[in-house]
């Protein structure tokens, strides 16, 4: 990948501020593929000769064959607390599981663009500043207003608006789902609303079979017929199950109380036992004169 040096402003670790000459990379293909870490990720296949690849947050830290990156985005407040050291990221010291320090230095050995909220020179040299100014700026100038400009919920969606900036023809999402009872649940509709600004402007947009993005089972009002035969079909499934634990706990009970109650025999004969012993040994001292 070719790069084209850019002298932006940059707040150093310090918090100084001053301008700097940054290599951007030079978008030569005319696919992206975006991948998170969600499971299509392990079919999707890395030998596309026309596409760049973009990695997120901590995948570099996941073992997939033939994976290569082009771009990184880790989009988050990370900032070094002057009372610890410690680098912290949202607020805290660690990110799943790996101290934060860690997980940056992971992110230098990437050796690809990282793009961040500021440049890290001394940590990690291949960071750049996402242009948000500028990506926000020129969907603003395709008619959208700056409030729709702010919608963006999740590192994806930031993603997606960079490769539509930069003027690719083919937006390919994999290892993301968003789905429905996952923490990522309200950051599924930004994704989406994002890929539809990208189809909007003609831009191809490709989602996996296994992926939950851009999926409806049924569709609304000309498919409810099926909706309501899948949902009763689901729910009997859901009655059965239920009547079947509800006996299995009933039976369990029950076998815990007969458990019980040959427990109580095993004692009591014991007991006997003791008890019968204590008087047969009474009983030969008896006969001998001891008593």
């Amino acid at each position: 990948m070719d790069y084209e040096s850019k002298s932006v402003e940059v707040t150093f670790e310090d918090g100084s501020k001053g301008d700097m000459e940054l290599k951007f990379p030079i978008k030569e293909k005319k696919k992206v593929y975006i991948v998170g870490c969600a499971n299509s990720k392990n079919v999707l296949s890395w030998d596309d000769p026309d596409a760049e690849y973009w990695g997120v947050n901590n995948l570099y830290g996941v073992p997939i064959e033939g994976a290569h990156y082009d771009r990184w985005f880790e989009i988050h407040n990370i900032w070094q607390d002057p009372k610890t050291d410690k680098m912290l990221r949202r607020n805290m010291n660690e990110f799943r599981g790996q101290d934060v320090l860690n997980y940056m230095q992971g992110l230098a050995s990437l050796k690809c663009t990282v793009y961040m909220q500021k440049h890290w020179p001394n940590l990690i040299p291949y960071s750049i500043p996402y242009p948000l100014d500028e990506v926000v700026q020129f969907f603003q100038n395709k008619g959208i207003n700056l409030d729709v400009c702010r919608y963006i919920t999740n590192t994806i969606a930031y993603e997606i608006m960079l490769a539509i900036y930069l003027g690719f023809e083919e937006i390919h999402v994999w290892g993301v789902d968003m789905s429905v009872g996952s923490e990522y649940e309200h950051q599924k509709a930004c994704c989406e609303f994002w890929m539809g600004v990208a189809l909007g402007m003609g831009i191809r947009v490709y989602v996996p079979s296994q992926a939950d993005l851009l999926k409806t089972r049924f569709l609304y009002g000309f498919e409810e017929k099926q909706s309501d035969e899948w949902n009763e079909k689901l729910e009997k499934i859901r009655v059965d199950a239920k009547v079947k634990r509800l006996q299995l706990e009933h039976q369990h009970s029950e076998d815990a109380k007969t458990i019980e109650q040959y427990r109580g025999v095993e004692k009591a004969t014991e007991e006997i036992k003791m008890i019968w012993a204590n008087l047969s040994d009474d009983l030969m001292y008896y006969k001998r004169g001891t008593l």
